[in-house]
């Protein structure tokens, strides 16, 4: 910019500046293996003591900025910004691998624990940033930090594509699993068949509770619902009948919210061609949005195939009666006190 000014002003200015510069070998190029950082100065002595200074009293401050990169990705390990601090200040000061084993094993956990890993670059960004500022003038420090963070990027996008295999592999069982369900819903006529079929398979999906309710009278808030199945590994068998409508706000029966109040819920609307039939409650395990309405629709589908077999094999029901009087009608009134209950050894529920 100096030489391009002085050129427009007719002045005569420098033609030629020559720069300082230095060779960086990365992993990235295939220059050399893993366990190599920098091969012109991974050996050039430890970090002056400055540095370790720098870095206790500035930690709390590096300790608060890489918390809010990790935007609570990573809370699932207790400490985890100082064991990163600690590791980086070692292998800077004495070589070794110290702070890449460490973070392998810290993505290793988080991976482990079903944690979202898109932060890690952020975090590593931080975390160089605050590092460079501590190591200030020492070059040679400043040089082996940097074979160190591109050692570290590379170990967080092989931890990356670790974990979108690994949902890809897991997308690909839950699809398979919601076909299974999917047939063998398609199969059902009778409720008995329905709650060994959401027994079986949902288990398989992951989910620990259940219910299915249907509306008795009207499908809102102000109305009542009827359960049908409920499967909820919480509470002893027998323990509780089901056969006593609850409000439809309420979305469950009042001793099923009272056994844990603690557990998240998915709650989905179950309808057919514009009618409403009733609720579906699951409980939630981060899995992906789709797969709970997928179920919710595969059960709808289940429910008015139900209450077709009942009309076939029941003659008329009363004009305008609701899904429960319809299944009532199937298994005699008052409705059937009855709970699936499935047993972890075991391959099909239990019926109490």
């Amino acid at each position: 910019m100096r030489i391009l000014l002085a050129r427009l002003a007719d002045e005569d200015g420098e033609s030629r500046i020559v720069l300082p510069t230095r060779t960086i070998l990365r992993r990235s190029c295939g220059c050399f293996g893993g366990e190599v950082l920098v091969a012109s100065d991974a050996n050039e002595g430890s970090a002056t003591a400055s540095f370790a200074a720098e870095i206790d009293g500035r930690r709390e401050i590096v300790k608060a900025e890489l918390a809010r990169a990790a935007q609570g990705s990573f809370d699932s390990i207790a400490g985890w910004q100082g064991i990163l601090i600690d590791a980086f200040a070692a292998q800077l000061a004495t070589g070794g691998s110290r702070f890449t084993k460490t973070l392998r094993t810290v993505l290793r956990a988080l991976a482990e624990s079903g944690a979202d890993l898109a932060s890690v670059h952020d975090v590593i960004t931080v975390m160089r940033s605050q590092m460079l500022r501590a190591v200030g003038q020492d070059r040679a420090a400043a040089a082996r930090a940097e074979g160190i963070w591109q050692e570290a990027r590379i170990i967080a996008s092989e931890a990356l594509e670790r974990r979108q295999a690994h949902r890809r592999a897991e997308s690909e069982r839950l699809h398979d699993a919601l076909i299974q369900m999917s047939r063998a819903l398609g199969t059902l006529s009778t409720v008995g068949e329905l709650e060994a079929v959401l027994g079986a398979h949902l288990r398989e999906l992951g989910v620990r509770f259940f219910c299915v309710s249907l509306y008795r009278d009207r499908s809102d808030a102000d109305g009542t619902s009827v359960p049908l199945v409920i499967h909820d590994p919480e509470l002893a068998p027998g323990r509780h009948d089901l056969g006593d409508a609850f409000p439809s706000g309420q979305l469950l029966p009042a001793w099923a919210l009272d056994v844990d109040p603690s557990r998240q819920l998915v709650v989905l609307s179950l309808h057919h061609a514009g009618e409403q039939l009733g609720l579906l409650t699951l409980s939630f395990d981060q899995r992906p949005c789709f797969s709970y309405e997928t179920i919710a629709e595969m059960l709808s589908a289940a429910l008015h195939k139900l209450r077709l077999e009942l009309l076939l094999t029941k003659g008329p029901a009363p004009r305008g009666a609701s899904p429960a009087l319809l299944v009532e009608l199937q298994l005699g009134s008052p409705f059937p006190r009855r709970r699936a209950r499935v047993d972890d050894n075991a391959s099909t529920p239990l019926q109490t």
